[in-house]
């Protein structure tokens, strides 16, 4: 079975590029090439439009690549792949790749959250398992500033 990558795509233009986006995929015509596999979802929200969905292994770079010249809309994309050690966001605006940034998982996270729902998200759920402090603080000793690792000490010895 392969690993599920986790995407966020979220699209941004023209009302009437995004209204024709959202028949497409009501319709079904658009998502098949997404080649999704997991909890596929679609929101609307104030002008614009976002799919999130499980793919294999990665995200799907080319689809979105192809969607943004089709419709002429920028997509952005953010995605994560634990078992791959992935995360990472990337954007295309009529078709031209404009930014991508890839991470290792945790790193990943840390910077595209904010510091309480990381905490919240990966520090927390890590405390259980987490014995002794040295090696549950190592991984975050990469990114973490001394005052996110002083935080992070006392989480560990509140827990004990």
């Amino acid at each position: 079975m392969a690993n599920i990558c986790w995407n966020y795509i979220a699209f941004f233009g023209e009302a009437d590029k995004i209204a024709k986006i959202k028949n497409d995929i009501d319709n079904e015509s658009l998502y098949e090439d997404l080649n999704w596999v997991d909890d596929f979802s679609l929101i609307e929200y104030e002008g614009s439009l976002t799919i999130t969905c499980g793919t294999k292994w990665a995200p799907p770079f080319t689809w979105i690549e192809s969607m943004s010249i089709q419709y002429g809309v920028t997509i952005e994309c953010e995605y994560d792949e634990g078992g791959a050690d992935i995360c990472g966001k990337f954007g295309y605006r009529d078709g031209n790749l404009e930014f991508n940034l890839e991470f290792p998982y945790l790193e990943g996270k840390y910077n595209l959250m904010d510091w309480t729902d990381f905490v919240e998200c990966e520090v927390l759920w890590r405390l259980d398992d987490a014995d002794p402090f040295d090696e549950f603080i190592a991984p975050f000793k990469e990114f973490c500033s001394d005052g996110e690792i002083e935080e992070q000490e006392e989480l560990f010895f509140e827990k004990s």
